[in-house]
């Protein structure tokens, strides 16, 4: 099996907009069931990560597919609350043998809104429960809305970044861990009360990557010396 074709329209996605993917290509044997695994990168940085059932996760897509030339389409609604920048991704799909049927890589540009809609954007309060809703669908994770950011801009929520966003974090080294027993739970306060320090709050200050360094670095040296640094 093989895929031949990937149409994206509109291409790059427009947010808030509806958008079409269609996939085509040449199938050795029926597909009665199946997988697709979805992954998407912004910055080197895996945001997405959901596995789906072939044969339902649309209606455009009826089970079994035969084999053969085929041509799929689907439409869904591409969010309208994800950043602009570059995304990358990979969707792998699979039959019901969990045989790879095709491995399909993208990469979207997204660009950022016009000079008057920024302007408007910034402004616009620094929660979105819209978003919100996002996240919790995915189900990585758990988001709510956070008292420190109510009534929060845009604009006033910038002072807080300090982050290069002009690397690549895919090409940097991975760290690959070892451990012969992980524990089912693990709270360095615990282990570590006299070295493990409160969170700081960087107020106004835009250089979280120095907070967050010197924080852990403090904490591990502390760790390292039993207490005496």
């Amino acid at each position: 099996s093989r895929a031949s074709k990937l149409e994206i329209s509109p291409d790059p996605p427009v947010k808030g907009q509806n958008v079409t993917v269609h996939l085509g290509g040449e199938l050795s044997t029926d597909i009665t069931a199946g997988g697709i695994s979805v992954d998407v990168y912004y910055l080197g940085i895996r945001i997405f990560s959901k596995n789906y059932d072939a044969c339902s996760m649309s209606s455009d897509v009826t089970c079994p597919i035969k084999g053969g030339h085929y041509d799929q389409t689907v439409s869904a609604q591409f969010p309208s609350t994800i950043p602009p920048g570059k995304y990358k991704g990979k969707v792998i799909v699979t039959d019901q043998k969990s045989n790879q049927v095709a491995c399909i890589q993208f990469a979207l540009p997204l660009s950022p809104s016009p000079a008057s809609e920024q302007v408007m954007e910034l402004d616009a309060p620094i929660l979105d429960d819209n978003l919100i809703d996002y996240v919790n669908s995915i189900g990585e994770w758990k988001a709510h809305r956070n008292p420190k950011f109510e009534k929060m801009t845009l604009r006033q929520a910038k002072k807080h970044l300090g982050t290069r966003l002009d690397r690549d974090l895919a090409a940097a080294t991975p760290v690959v861990l070892h451990a012969e027993a992980i524990p089912t739970a693990f709270d360095a306060r615990q282990k570590w009360p006299n070295c493990v320090h409160p969170i700081r709050d960087q107020q106004q200050c835009g250089s979280c990557w120095a907070f967050g360094a010197t924080e852990a670095l403090s904490d591990r040296f502390c760790i390292a010396s039993s207490g005496s640094v």
